[in-house]
């Protein structure tokens, strides 16, 4: 199997730097194990020891462009051109657990800050935790030109008179709920949304209590039921949980909060209720509340 040399900066504090050194420590360890006789050190010897280590850790801050290596053996296409390039397990077990290996050939593999100042880069190891936008409703990842399909945008200009009617489609649920203002105002696009979207409430009106947000535009309900036993004549508690899609107009919804969900048609596998109402609850995650 061919070893493949990695070049990192090792004047910047990066992930990389960071592996190195982890991996330097860690086969020193393992070659201090395995030697048995241990000499010990005069004073002058470890004088210059000393000597030698505080002028490399000077040299180390000065030189910033000193480049630090790394063999690695691994094969795979590149995630954007598809080149082929090596890509196989890290020599080292220490660093497996906290480090992922990026699959991305010498140009797509790496950011590009680091791109600038790398001579021959085949591979890139970065963390595994890597930042994450945060996952709020507001933010909308399609690539896609997002549009109601309800509203034409290519008016001509000019031919109306009077003011610009705002191009926003919006409609009413029925059944006493009011259409949330940033529904009317606001400017995201949700097609299952029951007040800017086609999507028509029918059926069972139901009510319960949030107890997971982590979903995009989704969140987890539950509902908590008293089950009757006919041999002890007694009633037990039960609860349900169920998906619900929540609509980017309602903004700031937490754990504890109940919510009012209404049965339309199926929008995904297991989502088949909408949220239609919500108010603040008490804040408990698993409080027994009888709906």
């Amino acid at each position: 199997m061919k070893t493949l040399i990695v070049y990192g900066i090792k004047g910047k504090t990066s992930a990389i730097e960071r592996l190195l050194r982890a991996n330097s420590n860690f086969k020193q360890n393992e070659s201090r194990k395995k030697k048995k006789k241990k000499k010990r050190m005069t004073k002058k010897q470890q004088q210059l020891a000393q000597q030698q280590y505080t002028r490399g850790k000077r040299t180390r801050r000065k030189t910033s462009s000193r480049l630090a290596l790394l063999s690695v053996q691994y094969t795979g296409l590149c995630c954007r051109c598809r080149a082929r390039f090596v890509r196989k397990k890290a020599k080292s077990r220490f660093f497996l657990p906290f480090f992922s290996l990026l699959s991305g050939c010498n140009l797509h593999g790496l950011p590009i800050d680091y791109r600038r100042n790398m001579s021959p880069i085949d591979f890139v190891v970065l963390p595994k935790k890597l930042p994450i936008t945060s996952n709020s409703h507001q933010k909308h990842r399609a690539k896609s030109f997002l549009k109601q399909p309800t509203v034409f945008l290519n008016k001509k200009k000019g031919t109306s008179k009077g003011r610009s009617k705002s191009l926003r489609y919006t409609r009413e649920v029925g059944l006493g709920f009011k259409t949330p203002r940033e529904a009317i105002e606001g400017t995201y696009i949700d097609k299952k949304c029951p007040f800017t979207g086609d999507v028509s409430i029918r059926g069972r009106i139901l009510t319960g209590t949030v107890i997971k947000n982590k979903m995009q535009r989704t969140i987890v309900v539950r509902r908590d039921y008293l089950h009757y036993i006919r041999k002890y004549n007694r009633f037990e508690k039960r609860h349900r949980n169920m998906s619900v899609h929540l609509s980017p107009a309602f903004r700031d919804v937490e754990i504890g909060d109940v919510v009012t969900i209404g049965e339309c048609r199926p929008l995904s596998k297991t989502v088949r209720f909408n949220v239609l109402k919500v108010s603040k609850g008490s804040g408990t995650k698993k409080s027994f509340k009888k709906f």
